[in-house]
């Protein structure tokens, strides 16, 4: 676990033999031997460690390997202890005082002598007390895994997921559509123009009666 790429210090690991239980997996790597088979990069608290894995058929002699977190010659490395092996199916376990391995994203190599890359494996994000393994033994396939230092690796050490409830769509009613008052006028019927007809009056004058001129006899 490393915030910065100042801690470029090596102090002194810890080794620690844990012989693999009977029964063990044989190797499924393309490339049997040595190999890097779960790391701690965010331990919380404690040290980081590397636990590794002879999937081979004859011991492995320690002496010129070490782990690296960058390119080789970077100026960080765990040497593994001189005069040490690893027996066939056997897992090591590494464990060093100095935080080597960055929490946001890092490479973990093992170098054996001569500079050979033989393993690594490189992440992008941790979370405290979550290792990295193959799943299982030598496998090709890394998992993110409750730790299992110096034990198989095995599905049930893989961390459940927490489930998150996914919220359920609800339903609100649209609104009854109110009509809307329309810009037409109403049509009021307009008064016709129809005239009411008056009778007009003739041009023939009225005959009125002429008095006589013939006097009237008296007895």
């Amino acid at each position: 676990m490393r915030n910065d790429s100042l801690w470029r210090t090596l102090l002194p690991w810890v080794l620690i033999p844990a012989l693999a239980t009977p029964g063990a997996r044989p190797a499924q790597s393309q490339n049997c031997g040595l190999l890097i088979n779960e790391f701690l990069p965010a331990p919380s608290p404690g040290t980081e460690w590397a636990e590794l894995w002879n999937c081979g058929t004859t011991p492995v002699d320690l002496t010129g390997w070490r782990l690296d977190d960058d390119a080789p010659l970077s100026g960080a490395s765990i040497p593994l202890p001189s005069g040490s092996s690893i027996a066939p199916g056997q897992l090591y376990v590494i464990e060093w005082s100095v935080s080597m391995l960055n929490n946001s994203g890092d490479t973990i190599q093992l170098i054996a002598p001569g500079e050979q890359l033989v393993d690594s494996y490189t992440y992008t994000t941790t979370r405290y007390n979550e290792s990295f393994a193959r799943m299982p033994d030598g496998a090709n396939n890394w998992v993110v895994a409750i730790p299992t230092k110096g034990q198989q690796n095995t599905p049930e050490h893989t961390p459940t997921p927490t489930y998150t409830p996914t919220p359920s769509m609800t339903t609100t009613p649209v609104p009854t559509g109110t009509p809307t008052p329309t810009d037409t006028p109403t049509t009021t019927p307009t008064p016709t123009d129809t005239p009411t007809t008056t009778p007009t009056p003739s041009d023939t004058p009225t005959t009125t009666p002429t008095p006589s001129d013939t006097p009237t006899t008296t007895p």
